[in-house]
């Protein structure tokens, strides 16, 4: 699953990817556990006030899924 997002407001631009490898095991109809790992970076160029911001934060992952 990828997922990428680009933001514009006025001069600034933003950048934000996400990315994430895994599986899901049902056990259950309503209940699944799921694990993987997940990229996920932000970037931030802002001329005007002269910064600069570049995060980049990755892991593991891992949780329940309840379904209705």
């Amino acid at each position: 699953q990828s997922t990428l997002t680009l933001i514009k407001l006025d001069d600034d631009d933003a950048y934000v990817q996400e990315t994430q490898v895994g599986v899901d095991l049902n056990l259950t109809r309503n209940v699944a556990v799921f694990g993987g790992y997940r990229w996920w970076k932000y970037d931030e160029d802002a001329m005007s006030s002269g910064s600069d911001v570049d995060l980049e934060i990755e892991g593991p992952t891992a949780g329940v899924a309840l379904k209705f």
